[in-house]
This record gives structure tokens, C-alpha cells and sequence, in this order.
């Protein structure tokens, strides 16, 4: 029962705005229609009552008509605004309204009078279209700003989150560990080989810069994240050598598409942290491709003492909501673990 009751609640939610807008044009709409019924005929309600029918199918043109128009300007927003200009946006809008209009009034209006093009009719249609067209003008309007404000909401958190984002990151580059490890694997190129040692200081340093400059982006291109991901996992290379296996599919540098900054970077990062990496057993990580989605996966050699927060994996499925209300996939087998991250167009 509170199950059902919950349901019926939201949808109740849901409805009342459709509910409040419709009851409002309704009611104005009715009022309208009395008073050209007194400008023309010159009686008030009598006339009104005599033709009720009528009338009912006429507000219902003015609802049709203004919930039609919300949807169109919705539905073109979201299709057209990531291609076109606002100015393109807008001239598709107008005429597609305008088409809508016609049909509308012509259904309407033609059809339900017996003498279309008699005065009564024309003055009807003339206050019809000013009364449906303001009603709509303060409808969108009043969305945008919403949109607006939703927008900076959302802003406001997604930098906040980016903010977390980076310091997560930085905490991992900068800990002692990380710098130790790396400092010995350093140190025993520069005896064993110097070419070698120059390249894993440009790597080190290829990170740190990556780092710095998307400090300022939400998304950032398929194939910089690649870039990236490239010198971290140099570094790893360097330090266990065939007992860590990477395999990045080459396709991926062909994606057209966006990721967050440095979420492939975490996702290998937590097979390193939570798996063994010993010859005797290699640990294999795969980036690829799998339709909308690059998918990182890696077999299960869990460690002993690891101890999972998931805070890498909250923090990226948080960046993927506030950025386009998208989640990320998470499954384990005994024998493998897998995250799937969303490509954004």
C-alpha cells in the first residue's frame, strides 16, 4: 500500500504543473470567449451556455495549442541547440510553431463553425492566437530561467566536484609512496640507462603538466585522456615490467568524442592499487571500446591487505551525473572486474 501511495504521489507531483498551467488557461480562456460573446452578440453567459460544446472544443484547441508549442520548443532546444546557432534554433521554433498553429486553428476552428470567415469567427481566432501566444511566451520564458538557474546549480557543484576531482588525484601523484617508488626506479636508470631515464622524467613529467592544464575543463578529448594515460602507465611499465600488461585498443584514437579528465587514469590506477603484480601471474588491463562506453577492465589477483573506499569510482559516477545525468557500470566476476564509462558527444 505505500508503495502504491508513493507512486501515486509522484505522479501527482508530476501532474501539477500540466494541472495549474491548463486550470489557468482554462479559466482565462472562458473569460475570453464571454467577452467576445458580449462585443459581438451582446449577451454574456446565455450565448456561452446555449453553444457549451462548442466552446469546450475551443479551450481544448487553446490547451492543444499551448502544450503542443511547450513540447515543440523543448523538443527542438534539445535536438537542434548542440548543432545550430540560437539564431537557427530559433527560426526553426517559429516555423514549426506556425505550422502547428495553422493545423491547429484550421481543425479547430473551420471545422467546428458553420460560417468560418464570419466576423465572430475572425475575432476569435485573432484574440485565440494573441491569448495562446502570451501564455507560451510567459511558459517558456519562465522555463529558461529555470534552466538558467538549474544550470548554475549545477555549475557551482560540477566545479566543486572538479575541485575534489583534483586534489583526489593530486593526493595519489604526490603521496610519499608514489614519489619513493618512482624515485628508486629514477635513480637505477640513470646507472643502467640514461636514455631510458631522460624518458621516464618526460613521462613524469608529461602527467604533472596534464594535471595543471585541465584544472579548468570538465571534458576533455578521447585522445588527450590517451595521452595521459600513456605516461602513467610508462611509469608502471618501467617499474614491473612484463608482469603488468596493458593492452589500449588503437580504435579508441578515433573516438570523436569526450571523457572527464583523468577517469581512465583512475580506473587502471585502482586495478594497479587493489591487484598483484608478479611475474609468476601477469595482471592484465584492457581499455577499449564498447559501443557508447570505453570499458576498462582487469583478471582478479586481489591483494591480501587491500582495503576498497571506492572513492575513485564515487567521484566518477558523481562527475558523470552532474556533467549529462549518466552513470557508470560496475561488475565483478571471481575472475575479472570491469567499469564502463559513457562517451559524451
Amino acid at each position: 500500500m505505500n508503495n502504491i501511495a508513493g507512486v501515486i504521489h509522484k505522479g501527482l507531483k508530476r501532474a501539477m504543473p500540466f494541472i495549474i498551467r491548463n486550470t489557468i488557461i482554462t479559466v482565462i480562456g472562458c473569460g475570453i470567449l464571454i467577452f467576445i460573446d458580449y462585443i459581438v452578440v451582446g449577451e454574456y453567459f446565455s450565448h456561452f451556455l446555449r453553444h457549451g460544446r462548442v466552446y469546450a472544443l475551443v479551450i481544448l484547441g487553446y490547451i492543444v495549442a499551448s502544450e503542443g508549442t511547450l513540447f515543440i520548443d523543448n523538443y527542438l532546444t534539445r535536438k537542434l541547440s548542440p548543432k545550430l546557432s540560437i539564431t537557427n534554433v530559433i527560426l526553426w521554433k517559429f516555423s514549426v510553431v506556425l505550422l502547428f498553429y495553422s493545423v491547429i486553428y484550421l481543425v479547430f476552428y473551420f471545422l467546428i463553425s458553420p460560417e468560418p470567415f464570419a466576423r465572430k469567427t475572425q475575432i476569435t481566432i485573432l484574440i485565440s492566437i494573441i491569448y495562446v501566444i502570451l501564455i507560451d511566451l510567459i511558459l517558456i520564458v519562465n522555463r529558461f530561467k529555470n534552466s538558467l538557474q538549474e544550470e548554475r546549480e549545477i555549475n557551482s557543484r560540477l566545479k566543486e566536484e572538479k575541485l575534489k576531482s583534483d586534489l583526489y588525484v593530486l593526493q595519489n601523484q604526490l603521496n610519499p609512496h608514489f614519489f619513493f617508488n618512482s624515485l628508486n626506479v629514477l635513480v637505477s636508470e640513470i646507472y643502467e640507462d640514461t636514455d631510458k631515464a631522460v624518458k621516464y622524467i618526460e613521462q613524469l613529467s608529461n602527467i604533472f603538466r596534464y594535471i595543471l592544464q585541465s584544472s579548468e575543463s570538465f571534458t576533455v578529448p578521447v585522445q588527450k585522456e590517451l595521452e595521459f594515460l600513456s605516461a602513467f602507465i610508462y611509469l608502471y611499465k618501467v617499474r614491473h615490467g612484463d608482469a603488468l600488461v596493458i593492452n589500449i585498443d588503437e580504435g579508441l584514437q578515433d573516438v570523436n568524442a569526450e571523457l572527464p579528465p583523468m577517469v581512465l587514469q583512475m580506473l587502471v590506477e585502482n586495478c594497479l592499487k587493489h591487484n598483484e603484480i608478479q611475474r609468476s601471474s601477469p595482471l592484465i588491463v584492457s581499455v577499449r571500446r564498447e559501443g557508447d562506453f570505453i570499458l576498462v577492465e582487469n583478471n582478479l589477483i586481489k591483494k591480501s591487505d587491500a582495503i576498497s573506499t571506492t572513492t575513485g569510482l564515487k567521484n566518477i559516477r558523481r562527475r558523470y551525473s552532474l556533467l549529462q545525468n549518466m552513470d557508470i557500470y560496475v561488475e565483478e566476476t571471481p575472475e575479472k572486474f570491469c567499469v564502463k564509462v559513457p562517451l559524451i558527444y
